[in-house]
């Protein structure tokens, strides 16, 4: 009779699990970062708060590039292997 042990390889699984969120959560906050940087850049732009508005729109366009660049790896760790 087989063991769960060699059906299942644990290590394999463990690692895999470890890297979904890791890399779900990362994603997710990366991309919450670029929605609230978008909407304080609309509200402080309103607001003729320059600098503020500045500030903010750098924050989304860099939780932008931190999603896509989470994504992108995603696709090729997929495709790779």
């Amino acid at each position: 009779m087989l063991s769960l042990a060699t059906i299942i390889e644990w290590d394999a699984l463990g690692k895999t699990i470890a890297a979904s969120l890791v890399g779900g959560v990362g994603v997710m906050a990366a991309f919450s970062l670029a929605i609230y940087g978008g909407a304080s850049f609309s509200d402080r732009r309103r607001a003729g708060q320059t600098l503020a508005a500045l500030w903010a729109g750098t924050l989304m366009i860099a939780g932008l590039v931190l999603s896509a660049g989470g994504i992108v790896v995603a696709l090729v760790v997929i495709t790779s292997g």
